[in-house]
């Protein structure tokens, strides 16, 4: 009986080898994105679950009083968790940095080499206790206890020492201070928040500094509750409520921190294994993902497994009036309803197999794609994974039975009477209804698709072009310093000053420069949260202000236009001791009235006290995730940390050549490390702009899948109404009203569609544009794209079998009928 079934099934998919392709390759690319998704997903949700106890392990968020959470938290904050909290076990601080290292030729019997070192990580010697912390080289229980021990990633080993041993081994710090590698450790996998090139002790970062620097940072960070700083990590005892230690943080401050600094900030902890996804922190040591983002490839990931099986069904329905005859000779021979759907099923199954080998090998094409557009390094023998392979094959059972089912279902209760006559195998109302209603979900589906990913290239067209009000364009940022340590303790001194206005002097001689500034950050990149006490608010807690340190033509060198007063005047001498600029949006927070009345008023910005000299037009400092904050502007000398130089595009190259030796011989120890003002701007939607990617491939793929399916149902459907298009054609119709008639319905069904996704795009796309600050109207102009495009690809893929139809000659129609 079952040899007979696979004989049946396999004559029947060779007779019918067109819609058995359709049907293949539909399911195939189907079953191939979810594949993909589905890797995806599953590396998203792995992130921080190879840790020990992980499921106890927390991070401290830093809830600033200027409405922003931060991931790194005050220094004091870490010791004093276990010591205040009987819930806490164990607590560890990690401050990520850059430094300068040197690599004795002695070590590697290669050259001396320098690298910037972007992975220093400091840390207590609690960490190797909470983190999976796996040694290669060196002692088995590692932690870093002593100053001047160094532990090094098997990558970071390699790139400094080749195949040789580096345990034991000196490497130079910042200059001469001398390290010794203790150990050599497993690199953190890719899942995973926090990653590393080396580890040092916590206080190391201090003893990496000139000597009176290092006293000011010791001092000032032991007792220091307001700065963000450390990322700080705590287990929690076996069965303690995180709830608990959350309610009594508060208690924490108020016990430990000196009154001057409770300014109203306030901590909590954060699952780690629910950082990538759910942390909308500041200051993150990579970009986090989103568990948005997973619930929206999920759907992605069902709607284009639904689209083939959606046309599987119609293709199977509609040909089941092909096999009329083959079914009531079977139910006449005794053949039960049960035999009947195992057989039919079993065909449907055997479709998917086919499609699903299609899959496999399709996926292991995609990987490529996928790890491109994620920028992740996903390798091929994921697909071998126990997990995946389970997944895999109940992705295949899955959709073999969703496909199948109603199909064989609908041939199970063929009666035998009507079935012998050659008459139509289900009910004809019904039969229209059902193959409507999956045609026009399709075509809904497609066009959700299609829409999300224009709205998501409109957003993000309108982040790139929106005026920012300032002049980015053609601007270099150039880094003063490593960012190693806390560099708001080391800056520019009297010596570097001198330095920096003869360095821009021969800048200006160059004829590619057309001019160029100093200040803490480039605007676009943000700015430091200060406390600060305005006039007129005396007597209350200072708040916290975005403040930046700026030159004297910071102002005019990107294109600050004043709205009242003036700008910084270096001629007056006295700017840099006691002059403020501030925004539109500060003069409206501290109750200011107008830009003119602004003018006069005082600031105490952490000590300094002085007046505002001027107002400047609102401009987006800060990513436009986040509105426009008040904002401070001074002149801080030692706060500098950047260079910026406007090139001009013409001999771009040449310009750049010519920058990097003129800053070679000024900072022959710092390295010329610079980036484009604009690509840094854009860098900050780059995740979104990668799922818009990954969203307009995977609704190309749907729209395929719909058109393959719109092209196999009027394949059936003019082979059905051949007689009655021959019939029209003797009574004298014309071409274009046969093709109208032919179109008609997927039109109508296509606008359907279209009407049901106009409100589900409209309320998801809504949700997804709250996340910004900036955002575009959802206007008709996506639907209209959206809907005409599938308009246009459903008519052209049903055109070549319609109007191939309307011209068959009406005698052979009717001689065939």
């Amino acid at each position: 009986m079952l040899t007979n079934y696979l004989k049946v099934a396999l004559r029947g998919l060779r007779r019918n080898a067109l819609f058995t392709s359709i049907n293949v390759a539909g399911l195939g690319l189907g079953m191939a994105c979810c594949l993909l998704i589905f890797l995806f997903i599953r590396d998203e949700l792995s992130y921080d679950t190879h840790h020990p106890e992980v499921d106890r392990l927390y991070r401290v968020t830093y809830h600033a009083t200027s409405g922003n959470d931060y991931a790194r938290v005050p220094p004091p904050v870490g010791p004093r968790l276990p010591t205040f909290f009987s819930e806490v076990e164990t607590a560890a601080r990690a401050f990520l940095g850059s430094v300068s290292v040197r690599v004795p030729a002695t070590n590697t019997g290669q050259p001396e080499a320098s690298f910037e070192e972007d992975g220093a990580l400091f840390v207590d010697s609690t960490f190797t206790d909470l983190f999976d912390v796996q040694t290669v080289r060196g002692p088995a229980d590692i932690r870093l206890t002593a100053p001047g021990m160094v532990v090094l990633t098997e990558e970071t080993a390699a790139r400094y020492f080749g195949d040789r041993d580096p345990v034991g081994q000196t490497l130079f710090l910042e200059g001469n201070r001398a390290y010794r590698v203790a150990a050599v450790v497993a690199d953190f996998p890719p899942n995973t928040h926090l990653r590393f090139g080396m580890l040092l002790p916590y206080d190391d970062m201090y003893g990496l500094q000139s000597e009176g620097t290092a006293e000011v940072m010791r001092a000032n960070l032991s007792q220091n509750w307001v700065i963000s700083h450390s990322f700080t990590y705590a287990r929690l005892q076996p069965g303690a409520q995180v709830e608990t230690v959350n309610r009594r943080l508060a208690d924490l401050v108020a016990a430990e921190a000196p009154p001057q600094l409770q300014v109203g900030q306030s901590f909590s902890l954060m699952p780690v294994r629910d950082i990538h996804l759910r942390s909308e922190a500041f200051l993150e040591p990579q970009a986090p993902g989103d568990i948005q983002t997973i619930y929206l490839f999920a759907a992605v990931a069902l709607l284009t497994l639904l689209l083939p099986c959606f046309n599987f069904i119609n293709l199977a329905t509609a040909q089941s009036m092909r096999r009329t005859l083959e079914i009531g000779m079977r139910r006449a021979m005794g053949a039960q309803r049960g035999q009947l759907f195992g057989q039919f099923l079993g065909e449907s199954l055997l479709v998917c197999a086919l499609a699903f080998v299609a899959a496999v090998a399709l996926a292991a094409l995609g990987l490529p794609l996928l790890n491109d557009l994620t920028q992740k390094t996903l390798p091929l023998s994921v697909l071998l994974d126990p997990v995946v392979l389970g997944g895999v094959l109940l992705l295949f059972v899955a959709t073999g039975l969703l496909a199948g089912t109603y199909p064989a279902v609908l041939i199970a209760r063929t009666r035998v009477i009507p079935a012998l006559r050659r008459m139509a195998t289900v009910a004809p109302g019904r039969r229209f209804t059902l193959r409507k209603v999956l045609v026009t979900l399709q075509f809904a589906i497609s066009t959700v698709l299609l829409a999300g990913t224009v709205l998501i290239f409109n957003q993000l067209n309108y982040l790139t072009d929106r005026p920012l009000g300032y002049a980015s364009e053609g601007v270099v940022a150039v880094p003063l310093f490593s960012q190693n340590m806390n560099n708001l303790f080391e800056g520019v001194d009297g010596t570097l000053r001198s330095t920096l206005n003869a360095f821009e002097e021969q800048l200006a001689q160059d004829p590619g420069v057309r001019g160029s500034t100093l200040s803490r950050f480039a605007p676009g990149l943000g700015a430091v949260s200060r406390m600060t006490q305005p006039e007129g608010q005396e007597g209350e807690d200072p708040i916290f202000v975005p403040a930046m340190a700026v030159d004297y033509d910071f102002p005019s060198f990107y294109g600050l236009e004043m709205v009242a007063g003036r700008s910084f005047e270096r001629e007056r001498g006295t700017d840099h001791l006691d002059a403020f600029l501030v925004n539109e949006t500060a003069v409206r927070r501290f109750g200011w009235g107008t830009p003119a009345e602004a003018l006069g008023q005082t600031i105490n910005l952490e000590g300094k006290e002085g007046t505002v000299v001027g107002v400047v037009r609102d401009f987006n400092f800060a990513s436009l995730r986040v509105p426009i904050n008040a904002l401070l502007l001074e002149i801080n000398v030692p706060a500098f940390r950047t260079v910026s130089v406007r090139v001009s595009t013409a001999d771009l190259s040449g310009t750049l050549d010519r920058l990097g030796t003129l800053w070679a011989s000024f900072f022959p120890d710092q390295a010329f490390e610079y980036v484009f003002l604009d690509e840094a701007l854009e860098e900050q939607y780059e995740s979104q702009g990668r799922l818009g990617a990954m969203l307009r491939l995977f609704a190309g793929l749907s729209v395929v899948v719909s058109c393959l399916g719109a092209y196999g149902l009027v394949l059936i459907s003019t082979r059905q109404r051949r007689r009655e298009i021959g019939v029209r054609k003797v009574l004298g119709a014309s071409l274009p009203s046969l093709l109208v008639l032919l179109y008609r319905e997927f039109t109508v069904l296509l606008l359907l569609g279209l009407a049901l996704a106009i409100p589900t795009v409209y309320i998801l796309g809504t949700q997804w544009l709250e996340a910004f600050s900036y955002r575009i109207d959802i206007g008709l102009g996506v639907f209209a794209v959206s809907g005409l495009v599938m308009l246009v690809l459903a008519w052209a893929t049903i055109s070549y079998q319609s109007i191939r139809t309307a011209l068959v000659n009406p005698a052979e129609c009717l001689q065939q009928e």
